[in-house]
């Protein structure tokens, strides 16, 4: 964390951690899979995970120990300027693993686990590795994020405005959305268009089965063009942060009845008036979006109200 947690944010991740959260945390934030439908958030277990959610988890105290994953900086996000401290700790990791394991078994012994190594070697350009001695890892390009997080800048929402084309998409959409009453049909037309971006990026990737109208039989949805493991596991750790950001942070005195995707019910009132504070990393962020977005700061949205009681 100390070297590259900052990172972690502006990356594409996939972890595989234990983890132990303190006794009084209310909501763990990190998920474990009982099944292929079924995942809850305990206190401690195994977990497998984005940077978003280990940061998250830290900065609720909990402990850590790094089992396995990959680890992929966007473009922009400062990574290169640590190439000289990555070469010089690997160089010294890899001579003492050439003295352990032999120069025949090296290769096999790094590959398996990419961040064995604390993210040094496979993400390094590996010029430390000399030929006579073992073959040169090949290293991944750096990946670009998608426009709307490349272009977003905290501190300055107009630069966002003038972003790459995915905030270009999402920023018209919104904007002709807005165009109509809240409920119409050209409202809820444009709000599908909208949310079926990160649905078509993680399109097919369960091999969920659907009915085909067309045929009458049950199928394999199929991949389409924009799928994208990376960016679909990159928006949901996010919003699933953001959600968990905001219950961890709420009034201890209310209490919080049930979640969802995105959403959750709570006897808490006036919480579409809540404004993240700087310290709440994914609420804040999110807020600025909002802004870059739609020109207005938002966060949470009432959906329903109701005085008598409680059905979930």
């Amino acid at each position: 964390m100390r070297m590259f947690g900052k990172y972690l944010f502006k990356s594409y991740t996939a972890v595989k951690i234990e983890f132990n959260f303190p006794e009084n945390v209310k909501y763990p934030v990190l998920p474990v899979r009982l099944d292929e439908s079924s995942i809850f958030y305990p206190l401690n277990g195994v977990s497998y995970c984005t940077g978003h959610e280990i940061l998250l988890a830290i900065s609720l105290n909990c402990r850590i120990k790094v089992l396995g994953g990959v680890f992929i900086p966007f473009k922009n996000s400062g990574y290169s300027k640590l190439g000289l401290i990555r070469r010089k700790q690997g160089k010294h990791i890899v001579d003492k693993l050439i003295k352990a394991t032999g120069e025949g078994q090296l290769k096999e012994k790094i590959l398996p686990d990419p961040i064995f190594l604390k993210l040094v070697l496979r993400y390094s350009q590996a010029s430390f590795l000399k030929e006579d001695r073992v073959e040169t890892l090949e290293s991944p390009d750096t990946l670009e994020s998608p426009d709307t997080l490349e272009t977003f800048n905290i501190s300055n929402t107009s630069k966002s405005k003038s972003g790459g084309s995915f905030f270009k998409t999402t920023r018209k959409l919104v904007e002709e959305r807005l165009k109509y009453p809240k409920g119409s049909y050209m409202n809820q037309l444009y709000k599908f268009i909208a949310n079926s971006g990160i649905g078509q990026m993680a399109r097919g990737l369960n091999q969920k089965k659907v009915f085909d109208t067309e045929t009458c039989k049950t199928k394999v949805i199929p991949p389409g063009e924009l799928i994208s493991p990376l960016y679909a596991g990159w928006i949901t750790s996010y919003i699933r942060c953001t959600l968990s950001e905001i219950l961890n942070n709420q009034n201890p005195e209310k209490k919080i009845f049930s979640c969802t995707t995105d959403g959750f019910i709570s006897n808490e009132e006036g919480l579409e008036q809540r404004k993240p504070l700087k310290s709440e990393r994914f609420a804040y962020s999110y807020y600025k979006a909002r802004e870059s977005l739609t020109g207005v700061g938002e966060l949470l949205e009432q959906k329903h109200f109701d005085v008598k009681g409680l059905i979930s």
